[in-house]
């Protein structure tokens, strides 16, 4: 390790990742929608690999996602990472504001659904910008702390302005209805992964039983 007046500190050695992070390779694609869409492909097979071995990063956020040239996608910063032996642990470490479910702030225990939110978030946030690359400087992107939907849009429960641009799209209406769908969820519990939002996107969780005649 590394030794200091306190003694002898230990340290990790890492792989180099020669890599961007996602805001970096977003701004450097923003007008080429197939490289984002692929992007968003990409993103999605990553999480159901996590999903599958029941794992969670905790802090999915633009600052560690980082993508090669290659498209291929590695995280880092693992501190705040689920993996099944840590079940009853504490859940310290939060996320960034704009990526989590507001009920995250007051969560307690590490979880295999911590990812759940910020994966909507995420991929809705590609997918948009795929085909409205103006959002990217109409909300400032390259400059914020977030993607798509800020802390506010979040606190809004799918009221705020970003929603309306989104419901007005055949196709990213369904994303933004699970999102707030998922906004209204009153535990952690109640959220799904991806692959499941996006197997069933109708109109949402709550609104696909308003007209079935009971």
């Amino acid at each position: 390790g590394v030794v200091t007046n306190e003694g002898i500190q230990p340290m990790v050695v890492m792989e180099w990742v020669d890599a961007q992070p996602l805001k970096a390779y977003i701004g450097h694609f923003i007008n080429d929608g197939n490289v984002l869409r692929a992007l968003a492909n990409s993103f999605l097979s990553m999480v159901k690999d996590l999903h599958a071995h029941s794992l969670s990063h905790g802090d999915l956020q633009h600052g560690n996602i980082l993508i090669k040239n290659s498209g291929e996608i590695v995280l880092v910063d693992y501190d705040s990472m689920y993996v099944p032996s840590l079940e009853g642990f504490t859940d310290e470490i939060k996320g960034l504001e704009g990526y989590q479910h507001k009920l995250r702030w007051t969560n307690e225990k590490l979880t295999p659904k911590a990812d759940y939110f910020s994966e909507l978030v995420i991929y809705t946030s590609l997918m948009a910008l795929a085909k409205y690359p103006q959002l990217w400087e109409d909300l400032n992107m390259e400059d914020t702390e977030t993607l798509l939907f800020s802390s506010a849009d979040i606190d809004s429960d799918g009221t705020s302005s970003i929603f309306s641009i989104l419901d007005a799209d055949d196709e990213l209406a369904s994303l933004s209805n699970s999102l707030k769908d998922f906004m209204h969820c009153q535990t952690l519990n109640d959220l799904l992964p991806l692959e499941e939002v996006l197997r069933n996107p109708a109109d949402g969780i709550s609104t696909k039983w308003g007209d079935n005649g009971y």
